[in-house]
């Protein structure tokens, strides 16, 4: 690699808000968290959208 090019550093978007209207969102949290869309679903009616929230009410960190 030429050292003078730029260097793609990967992108990290960090996901603050669990979307459950986006089939893709939906994919992400429930394999971050390790629960069935059921659960997610419920776990956010339950708490709001604010990833902190969802995880502390699934007991999840």
């Amino acid at each position: 690699m030429n050292p003078s090019s730029p260097v793609s550093e990967p992108i990290v978007v960090a996901r603050s808000i669990v979307d459950v209207t986006r089939a893709e969102e939906i994919a992400y949290w429930m394999a971050t968290l390790g629960v069935s869309e059921m659960d997610l679903r419920r776990a956010v009616a339950a708490s709001g959208e604010a990833a902190g929230d969802v995880r502390d009410y699934l007991g999840v960190k």
